[in-house]
């Protein structure tokens, strides 16, 4: 299924409200692991073309291949490309739902980030280089899109400033951290392997469901998601600035956590293969 356009702002000044956030990305070892696996999953023809555009000049020197492609993007956010800075997520005014007009300024969000760069690497005629860069930031932002504090609250911005006592740590830790990578962590997702059985575990009718085209609704279900569970403990409570996550925060959050990284593999899946279909 083509992937559905989102609907434009028209007032760049909506692009002022979007601050910076100090935490704002899965953890490198997630972003690998999605597209470590959303790789091994791919077709051969879709398998050539990202190897195709991660050799040569392209090629990283760090182990992992596209898995070390799709972190870059959080490598250069505030160096070389800081124009990118504002793709990494969403800010929703606090008692609103998701609203792609309101919410997203022309180029300035992750879901525009995603058409904007699937846009690039389909294009048979763009340069080799550009449609690597645009590789490393459909992987990245696709699994980004799919963390749930990335469409967070604008007033705080995405559960960066409100701080929890996380587990046995003695010092506070951001909300947006702990979704991050302290919970894939905390439910056992640090090995590859892990990652590659969880997704392995989405019957085919499930993938064939989640891999719908239309990414607004991508960005609406981590909204959701956020203030349904990451906002929240596990008695259904606004979490409060110091206070205690712990087993019970845990089991409240694992099965989406869980969920979202498999939605993240089989849609990014889906935009591979597109992207190698109309490139050719």
């Amino acid at each position: 299924m083509m992937i559905r356009s989102v609907l434009l702002g028209s007032a760049v000044v909506l692009a002022l409200v979007v601050l910076p956030q100090p935490a704002m990305a899965w953890a490198g070892f997630v972003h690998a692991h999605i597209c470590d696996v959303a790789y091994e999953q791919l077709s051969p023809e879709a398998k050539r073309m990202v190897q195709s555009l991660t050799r040569g000049e392209f090629q990283f020197e760090k182990e992992g291949g596209f898995g070390a492609a799709c972190v870059w993007p959080d490598e250069v956010r505030s160096t070389t490309h800081r124009s990118t800075f504002g793709y990494h997520f969403i800010n929703v005014p606090r008692g609103k739902t998701y609203n792609a007009r309101r919410d997203c300024a022309a180029f300035d969000c992750t879901t525009q980030a995603v058409l904007r760069y699937m846009h690039y690497l389909s294009d048979g005629k763009a340069s080799m280089r550009q449609r690597a860069e645009a590789l490393r930031f459909v992987g990245h932002f696709v699994a980004d899109l799919h963390q749930p504090l990335h469409v967070g609250h604008k007033e705080d911005r995405g559960g960066n400033d409100i701080f929890v006592m996380w587990q046995n740590e003695t010092k506070p830790k951001r909300l947006h951290a702990v979704w991050d990578g302290a919970l894939p962590a905390a439910i056992g997702l640090l090995p590859l392997q892990s990652v590659r059985e969880l997704a392995l575990q989405a019957p085919e009718a499930q993938r064939l469901t989640w891999q719908d085209g239309d990414i607004n609704a991508w960005a609406a279900e981590s909204f959701q998601q956020s203030q349904q569970y990451a906002y929240r403990d596990a008695a259904g409570q606004e979490l409060q600035n110091g206070q205690a996550l712990g087993a019970a925060y845990i089991q409240h959050t694992q099965a989406i956590v869980e969920q979202r990284i498999q939605q993240s593999v089989w849609r990014l899946v889906q935009l591979l293969e597109q992207a190698a279909s109309s490139a050719q």
